[in-house]
């Protein structure tokens, strides 16, 4: 998925925002955060060309553990099943940084 570069801009100005949202922020060449909620799990980047993804990842399908044993061995099986949703725009500053990411994080959700 790609998108067009707007700006240049400091992203050290972003990570207190996401930090004070509950968000766990890493900063170099590009931004870097993620949180879990009762939706799911979130993952932002951000670029210093303010190029923005999000990926959001649910989980769909949670199937009950078994236990197998075979050639004297015990294995304890899984199933899961997710959904991922990428979500990708730009921004030209970083005042339009609340209002994309709250737009994006609502498209990420499946619909009600």
């Amino acid at each position: 998925m790609t998108v067009r570069r707007l700006a240049h801009f400091s992203l050290s100005q972003l990570r207190p925002v996401l930090e004070d949202a509950g968000w766990d922020v890493e900063c170099g060449d590009a931004l870097s955060a993620e949180v879990t909620d009762a939706h799911g799990h979130f993952r932002l980047t951000v670029d210093k060309s303010g190029r923005i993804l999000l990926k959001f990842t649910t989980m769909m399908n949670h199937s009950p553990g078994k236990v197998i044993h075979t050639n004297g061995r015990t294995y304890a099986l899984q199933s899961e099943s997710f959904d991922i949703t990428h979500v990708a725009t730009t921004i030209a500053s970083i005042s339009e940084f609340d209002q994309a990411l709250s737009d994006m994080m609502s498209l990420a959700l499946p619909a009600s």
